[in-house]
């Protein structure tokens, strides 16, 4: 992946959210312009992964390369993603909270719990290959919560949950040439001995 991963990560996790049952089309973006949709989709934090920073990352080339060819070593960031789920909430405070939106939170739960990896493709540079990249529910604290809202201090809370998207790879793709297209076996005696005058041999 390139310097779209980032972008791309976010589109996959997106359209994974969009196509489940009884959610539909959902902001991406602060939750406070969520405006008449079910959820929002906000990332809100970009860290790079401990565990990995130090680890040498490598890629199969594309462009026409066998699957058993060997991988080239790539010089990557890995980070984490954090991303801020939240739901639609009841106008009237008298209300409580709105029941559809609790019903799409748990639908956006129960899908990612079933299916938790994203295969992220480049935004830009589809030849670049795939990446997987798996999501994953994050235990947040009422007071973690109010922090991040905190950076909303005009909009009123959303029930929301915390998803982390790890590894995504922010990779400096090395060029590995042109793909190889065809190749020409040539077959038969040559004319002249090995090591011969013909053949480009150096006199005794």
């Amino acid at each position: 992946m390139s310097r779209d991963a980032i972008f791309a990560t976010t589109t996959a996790l997106r359209d994974r959210i969009e196509a489940l049952p009884d959610v539909g089309s959902i902001h991406v973006g602060l939750p406070k312009d969520i405006g008449a949709l079910k959820a929002s989709l906000f990332l809100f934090n970009v860290v790079p992964n401990r565990d990995l920073r130090n680890v040498e990352h490598f890629r199969q080339p594309s462009g026409g390369t066998a699957p058993s060819g060997p991988a080239r070593p790539v010089n990557a960031l890995p980070v984490d993603l954090r991303y801020l789920i939240s739901v639609a909430r009841d106008h009237n405070p008298a209300a409580g909270a709105d029941p559809a939106g609790l019903k799409t939170l748990g639908a956006i739960m129960l899908g990612l719990h079933r299916d938790p990896v994203l295969q992220v493709n480049p935004a830009s540079s589809p030849d670049d290959g795939q990446q997987i990249v798996r999501v994953t529910p994050e235990p947040y604290s009422i007071e973690e919560l109010n922090r991040i809202w905190g950076m909303f201090p005009d909009d009123d809370y959303r029930t929301s949950v915390v998803y982390l998207a790890s590894p995504v790879f922010l990779e400096d793709v090395p060029a590995f040439g042109p793909p190889v297209l065809s190749r020409k076996l040539r077959q038969g005696i040559l004319a002249a001995p090995p090591g011969s005058l013909a053949q480009g041999g150096i006199p005794a």
